[in-house]
């Protein structure tokens, strides 16, 4: 069974996807499934598609032993980074990618700290033009935690950077097609606008989005006109939010995702695709795994002009 610490952090308990104490096994890059992997091509692993109730995304691939959260996808649906969490051992970021016309098996991203030194890393998000990926990093028993960047090249994904931000506290950084970036701050969500390449002071979104206490995870739209977003309800448990941007740059009243979405296990830590046709989410009671659902519902959320 996994457990999923709630910290408290400066007025928020957030539910975050790692563990500041865990005593990791040994891992190295080895392959993450069986030697029978199976014949996957196409996008999004090959997966049909789901319909307007969500479904587990490809059951048994992913590492699918209740340790599968947060996924992003590249703009084309060809490649994946995800969060993992092995029953023994801290997160780890793991990537599977199309390759000749076929899915390789995941294995550990090469950019990552070695998690037999303590390291752990969570939440990649890949940028909408597919150029570049932000995730959190930390090292146990250490007060780090830092969000990192890499860049896409025709080798790889190197040229690992922090990213440097005027702020205190930094969770699930997620970007625009402008380049600005949405985060968690210790206490509201938060911009740092893109200027001519750099990153400005961040600023609290104006609006109700941030007058329901307890949230996290804010996935921006590519274009900004929304957010989805996770926050405690009054039954207890996570439930995932959406706000729209409106004319005047303030944040609507969120609206509660419908009840095929949320259910009453935790759902958490949105990530829209880039062809804006699938949600993906994380749920999670006893253990934890990637659901996705036809994202059709936000466009019949969205106000009238």
């Amino acid at each position: 069974m996994q457990k999923f610490k709630i910290l408290s952090i400066t007025g928020i308990s957030l539910i975050v996807v790692l563990c500041f104490v865990s005593h990791p096994k040994s891992q190295d890059n080895s392959l993450a499934t069986s030697e029978n992997f199976p014949i996957l091509t196409g996008p999004y692993l090959g997966q049909k598609p789901p319909g307007k109730t969500p479904e587990l995304f490809a059951p048994g691939i992913l590492n699918s032993d209740g340790g599968v959260l947060t996924i992003t996808f590249s703009p084309d649906g060809k490649e994946c980074f995800y969060t993992y969490r092995p029953p023994e051992g801290v997160n780890m970021i793991f990537t599977t990618r199309e390759e000749n016309n076929k899915w390789i098996e995941p294995r550990i991203a090469e950019f990552i700290g070695k998690p037999s030194a303590g390291f752990f890393d969570f939440e990649p998000h890949i940028t909408p033009d597919g150029k570049s990926l932000i995730f959190g990093s930390g090292k146990n028993n250490t007060a780090i935690l830092q969000q990192r960047c890499a860049t896409k090249t025709d080798s790889g994904w190197i040229d690992l950077k922090v990213l440097e931000l005027d702020t205190e506290f930094c969770m699930f950084v997620t970007v625009a097609n402008n380049g600005n970036l949405y985060f968690s701050g210790s206490d509201a969500f938060c911009v740092s606008k893109c200027i001519d390449g750099h990153y400005q002071t961040p600023e609290v979104l104006k609006g109700p989005i941030n007058k329901i206490s307890e949230s996290a995870h804010p996935f921006i739209a590519p274009d900004e006109s929304y957010i989805i977003f996770d926050s405690y309800s009054d039954h207890g448990n996570a439930n995932l939010f959406i706000s729209f941007k409106d004319s005047t740059e303030n944040w609507t009243e969120p609206i509660r995702l419908n009840s095929d979405i949320n259910t009453t296990a935790h759902e958490m830590a949105a990530f829209v695709s880039r062809d804006n046709n699938y949600l993906f989410f994380s749920r999670f009671s006893d253990d934890v795994n990637i659901f996705w659902v036809d994202a059709s519902f936000i466009e019949e959320l969205r106000p009238a002009k």
